[in-house]
């Protein structure tokens, strides 16, 4: 591992690159324990999460009674109809609020001969697998509703039954697309971890895009950085960032897209650890030495334990009423 090259720059330097990146999200003061990322309720979101649902639970039983019937084609279709459904609900379900809804067991405690015992926060599963499967399960609906029409002129599978090549030809090209679509995303693969030391942290990230295969590891000491910041970049759909500051500039090797000359971006949204309770850490080790050897404790992840999840939608609305 190679440790980057972290030295004194001017106040210039430093000044000139803090206009470049996108200001904190963080500006509440340290001791005010409200969110920098509100994970509020949303209702709306939440009904539609329930309609998606329902809508997997009906084509259950439309597959069975198609199976009967030795209708392979329409059991394809529906099979495939009820997974994308049911992925989808699942993915409302997230976006309503509820995610992160207790500590995940992927964060654990860990010994590293370099760095001694500390905590590993790798990404939180379900990132890509949902939208594989519901691009495939759109592709296995399409293929069938279409291939009914052409081959014996059965609508069941096209929307409100209409029985035209043009509405057949369409799901079929929208299959086509999902099956590309889905392609292209088998052949990209990102892994992110995250270790948290006494010493400092390690951010280990693999990227393989088509044939492309890169591989970033940088470690840097509590002294090298200068804050940790909560960001939200629009480059990444609005979505939470943390971003640890550094004294000097980083070696271009060892940055990600994400990164810039003094700054190391940690994509809190894919990590495992509910963002808010992240960053806090991190901050309270940066601002406070007594507390890093607290990552050595057995039950260490339990650092990372997020609040309840009522207690999470109650401060996303009193954030909200004192705006």
């Amino acid at each position: 591992m190679t440790k980057p090259s972290i030295s004194a720059t001017s106040a210039e330097t430093h000044e000139m690159s803090s206009k470049i990146e996108p200001p904190s999200f963080g500006t509440y003061p340290r001791n005010d324990q409200r969110p920098y990322w509100p994970q509020a309720f949303r209702p709306v979101v939440f009904l539609m999460a329930v309609a998606l649902a329902l809508s997997a639970m009906v084509m259950f039983p439309l597959a069975i009674r198609s199976g009967n019937a030795h209708h392979a084609l329409e059991v394809a279709g529906y099979v495939g109809g009820s997974s994308m459904m049911a992925l989808l609900s699942i993915t409302a379900l997230r976006e309503s609020g509820f995610r992160h809804v207790r500590l995940s067991s992927r964060i654990q405690r860990i010994h590293d001969p370099r760095h001694g015992d500390g905590i590993i926060v790798p990404m939180r599963r379900g990132l890509t697998a949902p939208v594989m499967i519901v691009l495939l399960g759109g592709a296995v609906y399409g293929v069938a509703a279409s291939a009914l029409w052409f081959v014996s002129g059965n609508t069941s599978l096209l929307p409100d039954g209409r029985d035209t090549p043009r509405d057949a030809l369409l799901v079929a090209v929208l299959a086509a697309v999902a099956l590309l679509l889905s392609s292209v995303l088998f052949s990209i693969r990102i892994e992110i971890a995250v270790r948290i030391f006494r010493e400092g942290i390690e951010r280990h990230t693999r990227r393989r895009i088509f044939l492309s295969n890169r591989e970033f590891r940088i470690f840097l000491p509590w002294a090298d950085i200068t804050s940790v910041d909560a960001e939200i970049n629009a480059d990444l759909a609005r979505h939470a960032l943390i971003g640890l500051r550094t004294a000097g500039p980083i070696p271009e090797g060892q940055r990600t897209p994400h990164d810039s000359d003094d700054r190391i971006a940690l994509l809190a949204h894919a990590l495992a650890a509910e963002p808010n309770t992240l960053v806090r850490l991190l901050q309270d080790m940066k601002e406070d030495p007594a507390k890093r050897p607290e990552v050595e404790r057995l039950d260490s992840a339990d650092l990372l334990r997020p609040p309840p999840l009522r207690e999470r939608f109650r401060m996303a609305r009193r954030r909200k009423g004192s705006r």
